[in-house]
């Protein structure tokens, strides 16, 4: 399966997701991992008011809002020790959620709601250079898997404006 998407719930009234699934799947078939990509969409999103609030609460120059993002991380992996046995008859006690402890690679992006209002400059951007962005970030990232860290890509309206910003360990 490409693309596995979670949590696409139904929207505020007034939000928009800038993308569909059917879509991302089809302008990111170039990613080599997107087999491994998990893709969540978020229905949260703070109003301008509520952020900048936020923001000159802690202190800060306001961030950018980020639409769309892509994350690759990596951690090591520490399984937890279920108690000693008492005795050579009895099993130890395992951690019943090992599972979550499994992954220690994961590529995923994430799409967040945003306005009808800025539905068309996000598109535009997407079309125009969004979408091939993605794919080369994914392409070039891909050396980096089984290394530790974080990396990640997004796409971001600040102040009206499109930006695209990187980061990484």
């Amino acid at each position: 399966m490409d693309f596995e998407t979670l949590h696409k719930d139904q929207l505020y009234k007034g939000k928009v997701y800038p993308v569909t699934p059917a879509i991302l799947r089809e302008k990111l078939a170039a990613v080599p991992q997107r087999d491994e990509v998990v893709v969540r969409y978020s229905t949260y999103s703070m109003s301008e008011r509520r952020m900048a609030k936020v923001w000159k609460g802690i202190g800060k120059k306001r961030g950018p809002n980020y639409i769309i993002q892509a994350h690759y991380s990596c951690r090591d992996i520490s399984i937890p020790k279920g108690r000693p046995r008492e005795s050579e008859d009895q099993e130890p006690e395992v951690e019943t959620s090992v599972e979550r402890f499994l992954k220690p690679r994961m590529w995923s992006m994430s799409v967040d709601a945003i306005s009808a209002e800025q539905l068309a400059l996000v598109r535009k951007s997407l079309e125009n250079e969004g979408y091939a962005r993605f794919v080369t970030w994914f392409i070039e990232r891909r050396k980096l898997a089984g290394t530790f860290g974080y990396h990640g890509f997004g796409m971001a309206l600040q102040d009206g404006v499109i930006e695209y910003i990187e980061r990484g360990s």
